[in-house]
Parts: C-alpha cells; sequence; structure tokens
C-alpha cells in the first residue's frame, strides 16, 4: 500500500488539490470492536442498546467506545439530530471498499 492518492475538490469556480505525504497507518484493533465490525458486514446496521448487549457492557461505557470508533472511522452514526434515540451504526468508510466476506 502506498501513498495515498490526491483529493480533487471543485468549489464555486475554484478547485482545490489536496496532497497527502504520510502512509496509511494501519489501525490495531481490540476483540470488542472487531466483534462489532463482524456483526455489521453481515447485518449493516446497528443501535447503540444492541451494541451494549453484543459487547455486554454498560450504555455509557458503550457510547464512549463508539465515540472512538468514530474518530477513528472505523464506524459513522447515521441520526436526524445529535440525540436521536433511533439513530444507527454503519460501517465507516474505510470498511465500506473492502469486501464484504473479510473477517477481521
Amino acid at each position: 500500500m502506498g501513498l495515498r492518492g490526491p483529493l480533487f475538490e471543485e468549489e464555486h469556480n475554484q478547485f482545490r488539490i489536496t496532497l497527502f505525504s504520510l502512509k496509511k497507518r494501519k489501525i490495531l484493533m481490540n476483540a470488542w470492536e472487531k466483534k462489532l465490525i463482524n456483526y455489521l458486514q453481515v447485518n449493516e446496521s446497528i443501535k447503540s442498546h444492541e451494541v451494549a448487549k453484543l459487547w455486554k457492557i454498560s450504555d455509557r461505557a458503550t457510547r464512549t467506545r463508539l465515540k472512538k470508533m468514530i474518530e477513528n472511522g472505523v464506524i459513522m452514526r447515521i441520526s436526524t439530530s445529535e440525540k436521536d434515540p433511533h439513530s444507527v451504526f454503519v460501517l465507516g468508510e474505510r470498511y465500506l471498499e473492502k469486501d464484504s466476506n473479510q473477517k477481521f
């Protein structure tokens, strides 16, 4: 895996090119992160209370872990507002490109 390709963006009548100089680094994952990724590869989405049951931890600890995974780009949160009780979590962009049969 080499350097990330340039990012081309068009804004109004101008454009911007972003060049990346660092290789993408591989993020080491915990067993609980792998468990959620495998679940999402099969089921596509999950709610936070379902994640808490999957991991067998409290809702508060679940929210902390989910926030970390969102920040790392592992998952994405889909909701209508910041405190949407019906929000769901799906795989992040870095896993959408990979083969859906791949296990972590």
